[in-house]
């Protein structure tokens, strides 16, 4: 875009007094009396016509502008989503009952470490216990209903999982490199999937949810198709 060179002269000290400066921003017509400046009114000629005044902008007290600006950073940082915990149910039929989802008894085993354990969202440690179950993260019957090896700890643990952020990255070596999003609907259809990294993740998971046919995401391990975790709306 060409920089309008009156206008920096207008607003430069250095070049207020200069004669390209005024011969720039004076009117040569003559004066013929009762005629308003000739910064208002122009020349009058064909080549020189009236100056159009644009309307001012209104005056935004600097309190609202900032205010308003918090409120933009607020909602980028506030979570869009909530991971919903592995149902209660679940944990306590397969650590008391030694049965899963499908009624069939539970593996135990001690971790060589990085299993992803479902109810801490959380790789387990070298020599921890666990469990190993089927489970089903889906509550109506159909097509898309499916049942699923998962990991848990065979002992409550007191640490509570954070539910507002992905378990993504070395901190919790949950999910790897690339990981699957599946969106159903509220009938617990598919809806919609993508292939995804932890850096692309957030992006992708707030556009499935931006969807309104979207009731909720399934995460899974891209490997072995395994249930990861549940997402839904905050």
């Amino acid at each position: 875009m060409r920089k309008n060179r009156v206008g920096e002269a207008r607003h430069s000290s250095d070049n207020a007094d200069s004669p390209r400066l005024l011969a720039a921003t004076t009117c040569h017509a003559p004066d013929t009396g009762n005629q308003k400046p000739a910064r208002d009114r122009g020349c009058g000629s064909s080549s020189c016509p009236p100056i159009k005044r644009a309307n001012p902008k209104p005056c935004v007290p600097a309190q609202t502008r900032i205010a308003a600006s918090i409120d933009r950073q607020t909602d980028m940082l506030t979570p869009s989503y909530k991971i919903r915990p592995i149902r209660a149910e679940f944990l306590d039929k397969v650590r008391t009952q030694g049965l899963d989802d499908l009624d069939q008894p539970v593996e135990r085993h001690i971790a060589v470490g990085g299993e992803p354990c479902r109810d801490v969202l959380r790789a387990a440690l070298p020599g921890e216990a666990i469990i190993l179950a089927s489970y089903c993260p889906f509550s109506m019957p159909g097509p898309y209903k499916e049942y699923g090896p998962v990991y848990v700890l065979a002992e409550a643990s007191t640490a509570t999982p954070e539910l507002g952020v992905l378990p993504i990255g070395a901190d919790t070596g949950y999910f790897g490199k690339v990981f699957v999003l599946r969106a159903y609907s509220k009938a617990e259809r598919i809806v919609d999937a993508l292939l995804t990294t932890p850096e692309a993740a957030e992006t992708g998971l707030r556009q499935l949810l931006a969807q309104d046919r979207v009731d909720f995401v399934l995460a899974r391990f891209a490997g072995y198709g395994c249930y990861g975790c549940r997402i839904e709306r905050a």
